[in-house]
């Protein structure tokens, strides 16, 4: 909701928490943003592959995962190998601080990480590798 706010063309939320997914329609909808979003009751692993499926690269993705069950390794890994971000983009991935994170997957570099009580942010960068085409035809601009 604030990526929107401050100016972000479109959102896609995914979680698979029910009630979470009721408060963000709420939200949405008493901000009247219902056309610059899409909204998903799914798990990180199936929206990700209906992600492919479309052939949508982001700008901005947050990765939240329940710090119960962290996966954040193979969610990085498989949005690097399906080129889900365009170049430049950006990952936030919020973390337990105990959880190690690469410093980098194939062309994710991890250019910073954070940690506050008891949660961390590790931020990555897509960066283009020497001498690579640039595949701009694929997506929306904006997206989330």
């Amino acid at each position: 909701m604030e990526a929107l706010s401050r100016g972000m063309d479109f959102v896609i939320f995914v979680d698979n928490n029910k009630q979470a997914i009721h408060t963000v329609k709420t939200n949405v909808s008493m901000c009247g943003l219902e056309e610059k979003c899409e909204i998903y009751n799914n798990d990180s692993d199936r929206a990700l592959k209906a992600i492919v499926k479309r052939k949508l690269q982001f700008d901005l993705i947050f990765l939240d995962p329940p710090y119960k069950r962290q996966k954040l390794k193979s969610l990085l890994e498989m949005i690097e190998k399906n080129s889900l971000v365009k170049e430049s983009g950006c990952i936030i991935c919020e973390h337990d601080p105990e959880v190690m994170l690469p410093g980098a997957i194939g062309e994710l570099e991890r250019i910073k990480s954070i940690s506050y009580g008891m949660s961390s942010l590790s931020m990555y960068i897509h960066e283009k590798k020497e001498g690579e085409q640039n595949d701009e035809h694929r997506g929306m601009p904006g997206q989330l």
